[in-house]
């Protein structure tokens, strides 16, 4: 019988970011973040991940558009 541990928020306590990076708040909809963590958990991965990846996104395509206006 192979054994595992599980982790739960209670068992887990203070486990650190690495690297530490600043807490967030939000205002996001019940659906809409209910909705992030269950299509996160399908992929793996954690809604912290998603939003991060989502921002680096929005930052590019802006600076993008940024530069592609000032070139004009």
């Amino acid at each position: 019988m192979a054994a595992f541990e599980v982790f739960t928020p209670a068992t887990m306590k203070a486990m650190p970011n690495k690297p530490k990076t600043p807490l967030r708040s939000i205002r996001i909809s019940d659906e809409l973040w209910e909705a992030a963590q269950q299509n996160a958990a399908a992929e793996g991965r954690t809604v912290s991940e998603v939003v991060r990846e989502a921002l680096e996104r929005y930052n590019a395509r802006r600076s993008a558009t940024n530069r592609a206006t000032k070139a004009q």
